[in-house]
């Protein structure tokens, strides 16, 4: 990924969303690819830069100038973000064209990213042996629907379309329960 790290600060970070507490700043960010030189498809995942499907969760420094550290989602670019005490969160819901849903959790102290891929109940996730994913990625047996995502206090909640919630072990990301009430910080 040297090609993506030798762009600059303006082409690499394209926040869509953000997220802090008190100095800790964490985005998800959509790269701009247009200066990148793109490789043939290779396992270690370099290739993966130059489809528009990727998207990353950056750490930045308080003044939002300098990237800290960067976690790439290729093929799961987050749409969602929250921000605990203890972690970072992200997801996405798998739509028709990347059609696998997404939990992660990066550990605010040891920095150590998790991943948990919930695949389409129509399309199985990572079945090709060639297709890159890391060690600390894990494909589940379920699906999930991610609505809305919370993080808080009481556990990590996806919302399902029918407006019941999943709630996540807020470690391992497995599902814990399906059509609960939902975290009570959030009620009306």
């Amino acid at each position: 990924m040297a090609a993506l790290a030798e762009l600059s600060f303006e082409e690499r970070v394209n926040a869509t969303t953000t997220v802090s507490i008190d100095d800790d700043v964490w985005v998800i960010s959509r790269p701009s690819i247009s200066g990148i030189d793109c490789r043939q498809p290779s396992r270690d995942g370099d290739q993966l830069i130059c489809d528009p499907e990727y998207g990353e969760v950056l750490h930045l420094d308080k003044n939002k100038e300098r990237i800290l550290r960067a976690y790439p989602l290729p093929a799961i670019p987050p749409t969602a973000i929250a921000i605990t005490d203890d972690a970072v969160y992200c997801a996405r819901q798998g739509d028709g064209g990347l059609p696998n849903s997404m939990a992660c959790r990066i550990d605010r102290t040891t920095l150590d990213i998790k991943v948990r891929i919930f695949p389409s109940a129509s399309e199985p996730a990572f079945t090709d042996p060639d297709t890159y994913r890391p060690d600390t990625w894990t494909v589940s047996d379920e699906s999930l629907e991610v609505y809305k995502f919370i993080a808080d206090n009481e556990g990590v909640w996806a919302e399902q379309y029918t407006g019941g919630w999943t709630r996540l072990d807020p470690v391992t990301l497995e599902i814990e329960a399906r059509g609960t009430t939902g975290p009570t910080s959030r009620r009306s």
